[in-house]
């Protein structure tokens, strides 16, 4: 039976517990050494790590703090809400100077940022990464006259690599 710790202060301690799971799984760590080593259940481990990616990507989607208090992240890395905070929203991804994408931004777009983040990638780096290997499908099914240009492929399956950790 795992044993669970009661925390001096819930919201600190659950946060350091949270960003603690994520550093050791970017590390390899499986669910069960996690939750061996910071005393919770392997679910547990499981609920941290989707909480705390989903924290990640709400940051993300926070205006950035004005000039004078901290300096602005570089314009690539950075994503900035432009509507208010009711969800959907549209979020803006800079591409280069001059240049923004809309995103509208829904509880299920923001779960599913927050999974690819919990891999250990920023906000901004998990969507390009997720245009990129979209694109890379959409480019091979033309490529190979599986469908005319311009014509969205039916994606029906997916193949991946052996875990090489």
């Amino acid at each position: 039976m795992t044993t669970h710790a009661t925390p001096a202060t819930p919201d600190e301690t659950l946060s350091q517990r949270r960003a603690t799971a994520a550093a050791m799984k970017r590390d390899g760590s499986s669910l069960r050494a996690i939750g061996a080593a910071l005393g919770v259940s392997k679910d547990t481990v499981k609920r941290d790590l989707l909480d705390h990616a989903a924290a990640v990507a709400r940051q993300a989607t926070e205006p950035p703090a004005p000039a004078h208090e901290t300096p602005a992240p570089p314009v690539a890395s950075r994503i900035t809400a432009v509507a208010d905070t009711a969800l959907p929203q549209t979020l803006t991804m800079p591409t280069h100077p001059g240049h923004t994408v809309p995103i509208v931004a829904d509880e299920e777009f923001l779960a599913d940022l927050a999974v690819i983040v919990a891999a250990g990638r920023t906000p901004a780096d998990a969507i390009g990464h997720a245009v990129h290997v979209l694109a890379t499908i959409y480019r091979g099914a033309w490529a190979a006259d599986a469908y005319p240009d311009g014509v969205e492929p039916e994606i029906t399956g997916h193949q991946l690599a052996p875990y090489q950790g």
